[in-house]
């Protein structure tokens, strides 16, 4: 039996070495859930030395990947010590690390994935586009239970891609060439129908708005309700009403679990097919024409046993495999265009609407819509109908869509926002008080860029101390709680001196700020004079 890795143990204490006379029973990996390898260990004189080190806790390494033992069995056989250890692969030792501080707010995934795991010694790359999302204290919970949070509320897959860490993507795997077909290269297959899940309509509440969604389905299953949806973050009926068109759960649950007929013997390598993979599965006597996707692999890595899968169609959740098959056999009328290339609506279908090569380049087509391309080629690149999304190094989205999320314009108020003590003469405002909060003007932006500068004048009379503050709104555009970003501080009667201000505002978030300019001396019998040449966004 040619084995597929060397298995070596580690005790708490520190010390390796190597196994020999185990079984590993099965390997079984779950997208974004389970990862382990459970195994048998017989004591015999070659592994006495290392038979002792299988403890709970201890560290056991396969194939690259490392699993903590959770679970220990002890027993003999005849008069044999047997250990059996259930295993979990170390990733999940992050529910041992906690993240006591929270965060609110608009976020992006890489803010969120720093708070994560800025607790725990993985690290981890995106590779995925991600939407920001809202957040009420995120925190105050295990690195395990609050990734899971992310996985979820960011529609994310990951994979473990190197010595404690993780990349993200919208969906692990690739496209196949290759089939599952029954009496071919699938030994057995079974389909699991579950509708108890199965709801019609559905109510949300968000901040001061409703909606209510029926599904079309309700002329098969009559109404049935599902749990109503209440979050505040939805302040429009139209985005509370497509969540509650993504969260309902309208049709069955459909599983499909199939043994694949003994590739290793067939001299196909066992990657062939793997796990986020998507391949296309046919069986003509169920009537299953359709492309999945391998959501469970569950191999035998030192047998011959042949892996089995669980399929789905499309990706539900973060921890489950069922789904809805709706594909059935179709009907290719059309296979090329003019110049001999597959035709898109082929594509389409052929490759689930991800990716596909042909002489001209390689096309990525978008699922709902043949229009909806990117086609890369000696040409360049040709992005159509919106499928494009540009984000800064800060995980800030410039480029959603294929529009443009920058504003940079900032707007000042008309007629300035001023209070009662401020005086203008030409250029100039002036002021005499030492009140902090004296208004000179407030601008307005969206908050699509790192950085505010501008760049200002002040002098005052008798050459007292004049201060000039930028103050950001804190408080949802009412002002009564401000944060303050830069002061400027000068004692001078030149009229010609400028300067220019950097304020950081952080990392974007594409929310609407509001900046209010403040202008007082430290003796209010003279003037303290300032003026606005101009301010914008950069970085």
């Amino acid at each position: 039996m040619e084995r597929s890795g060397l298995v070596i143990v580690t005790s708490l204490g520190g010390q390796s070495e190597f196994l020999t006379d185990y079984q590993i029973t099965e390997r079984k990996r779950v997208v974004n859930g389970e990862y382990s390898l459970p195994f048998i260990l017989f004591k015999t004189t070659r592994n006495s030395h290392s038979f002792d080190l299988v403890q709970e806790e201890s560290i056991v390494e396969y194939d690259g990947q490392k699993y903590r033992i959770k679970k220990l069995r002890e027993y003999t056989k005849g008069k044999t010590p047997v250990k059996e250890a259930t295993t979990q692969h170390i990733i999940f030792d992050i529910i041992d690390d906690y993240q006591y501080d929270t965060i609110s707010g608009t976020t992006n995934i890489m803010q969120a994935l720093n708070h994560v795991f800025g607790v725990t010694e993985w690290t981890w790359i995106n590779h995925g586009a991600f939407a920001p999302v809202e957040f009420d204290k995120f925190g105050d919970g295990t690195a395990l239970e609050l990734f899971k949070t992310i996985l979820e509320r960011f529609g994310a897959e990951f994979e473990i891609t190197g010595e404690k860490e993780i990349t993200l993507k919208n969906q692990i795997g690739t496209t196949r060439d290759a089939q599952f077909r029954y009496r071919h290269n699938i030994k057995t297959l079974y389909k699991n129908i579950d509708s108890s899940n199965v709801s019609t309509y559905i109510r949300g509440f968000g901040k001061d708005v409703t909606a209510e969604y029926t599904s079309p389905n309700v002329s098969v299953y009559g109404i049935r309700h599902a749990p109503p949806v209440r979050d505040e973050k939805f302040t429009t009926q139209a985005s509370l009403l497509e969540h509650l068109q993504k969260v309902i759960v309208d049709t069955p649950d459909i599983v499909i679990e199939i043994e694949i007929v003994e590739l290793k013997k067939q001299g196909i390598p066992i990657h062939e097919y793997d796990l986020g993979d998507t391949i296309y599965l046919i069986h003509e006597d169920l009537g299953i024409d359709a492309t999945v996707r391998i959501l469970e692999y569950t191999d035998y890595p030192e047998s011959l046993k042949s892996p089995t899968v669980v399929l789905a169609n499309f990706k539900k959740n973060i921890t489950s495999a069922l789904v809805n098959f709706h594909q059935t056999s179709k009907t290719i009328k059309q296979l090329t265009d003019a110049d001999g290339n597959l035709s898109l609506q082929l594509k389409k279908l052929y490759r689930n609407s991800d990716h596909y090569s042909d002489s001209t380049g390689d096309w990525f087509i978008a699922p709902d819509d043949a229009n909806a391309y990117v086609h890369i080629g000696a040409g360049g690149l040709d992005v159509h109908k919106g499928l494009v999304r540009v984000e800064r190094d800060d995980g800030y989205a410039v480029i959603v869509g294929g529009k443009i999320q920058n504003g940079f314009n900032i707007q000042g108020a008309y007629p300035p926002f001023r209070t009662a003590g401020v005086g203008e003469n030409g250029p100039w405002v002036y002021v005499a008080t030492t009140n902090r909060y004296e208004n000179i003007q407030s601008f307005t932006f969206k908050h699509d860029s790192r950085y505010l500068i501008a760049r200002v004048g002040m002098y005052s009379d008798n050459q007292i101390n004049g201060f000039m503050s930028f103050d950001l709104d804190t408080s949802d555009g009412n002002g009564t709680s401000t944060t303050t970003l830069a002061t400027v501080s000068r004692a001078s009667n030149d009229i010609n001196w400028t300067t220019y201000v950097t304020m950081d505002l952080g990392v974007p978030t594409g929310n609407r700020k509001t900046l209010y300019v403040r202008l007082y001396g430290a003796n209010a019998d003279w003037n303290v004079h300032g003026r606005i040449l101009y301010i914008s966004q950069e970085g």
